[in-house]
């Protein structure tokens, strides 16, 4: 995973990022180390984290996103 081209990221149950490829510094500039454990949110674009927190509801419950 280390080495995808796109950003991959395994996350918790409670949307905390657990696992994240080396593409999130390559593209967005942002070390993957400082993100593990932090919530999938707080990288959201001003406003967008409440509707990423619904897609991520949806996603738990099996519903397409």
């Amino acid at each position: 995973m280390q080495h995808a081209a796109s950003i991959t990221m395994v996350l918790d149950e409670m949307g905390n990022i657990s696992s994240i490829s080396g593409a999130f510094d390559h593209l967005l500039g942002h070390d993957p180390a400082a993100a593990i454990g932090r919530q999938l949110g707080s990288f959201a674009v001003p406003g967008g984290a409440t509707e990423l927190a619904g897609a991520i509801d949806r996603a738990r419950s099996g519903l397409r996103t």
